[in-house]
């Protein structure tokens, strides 16, 4: 009997608390030596989503095509395999058609031999949708503060080129000096300035980027962007 992990990271959470590949591997070898084996091969999905069929996945599809009669396909937890029930019923099959089977670590819905609880996956895959919708309903609030910090001009985080922050050190305002520099921005650049050249007229007229650094074009052009 072979063990073979999977390992899959999301595009929309790369950094997942004890989720990363690296945590993931770590559990499954963890797993594998408390039952007195270890991890032949691994094999890895980063930045895709668990909604994917498995024929989508690169590192999946060579895991189920490298599977043999009696293997076992370990992942540190069953959402790492799919997150959506139609999903992990097709790796499943694939799985079955391989005469091996599937072993969380976190023995949530475990499969064992033929015998699989559907419900429990399907109650599973339900509270993995609530969290995920209560992540994004906490980002929504988030952005919805921050938004009501902008209109009442508190400062949030990085202090736009242009602007100062007041004596109280939570409201903005404008800071004469660089409001200068971006009204010459404007000038040059309506006098047929290129981005390079404005930059370079800027410079040599000491009218420099915040911290007295030379400006850029890339400065340059996210200011009059903005």
């Amino acid at each position: 009997m072979r063990i073979i992990a999977y390992l899959r990271v999301s595009t929309k959470h790369q950094v997942e608390s004890s989720q990363s590949l690296d945590d993931q591997k770590t559990v499954c070898e963890k797993y594998a030596r408390s039952k007195g084996k270890h991890v032949d091969s691994f094999f890895t999905d980063a930045g895709i989503s668990g909604v994917k069929d498995w024929f989508k996945r690169p590192g999946l599809n060579q895991l189920l095509n490298y599977l043999q009669k009696g293997d076992v396909l370990l992942v540190a937890r069953r959402d790492r395999l799919a997150r959506e029930v139609g999903a992990m019923e097709r790796i499943k099959a694939e799985v079955k058609n391989k005469k091996a089977k599937i072993i969380s670590c976190a023995d949530e819905g475990t499969e064992s031999d033929d015998k699989y609880d559907l419900t429990a996956l399907s109650a599973y895959c339900t509270s993995t949708f609530i969290a995920e919708m209560e992540q994004a309903l906490a980002k929504v609030r988030v952005k919805r503060a921050l938004d009501r910090k902008k209109e009442k001009g508190e400062r949030l985080g990085h202090i736009p080129f242009g602007m100062r922050t007041k004596e109280d050190g939570i409201h903005l305002e404008q800071d004469p000096r660089e409001q200068e520099v971006i009204r010459q921005m404007y000038i040059l650049r309506g006098n047929g300035y290129t981005i390079r050249s404005a930059c370079d007229e800027l410079n040599k007229r000491n009218l420099f980027n915040r911290g007295n650094t030379p400006w850029k074009k890339s400065a340059f052009h996210r200011i009059l962007s903005r």
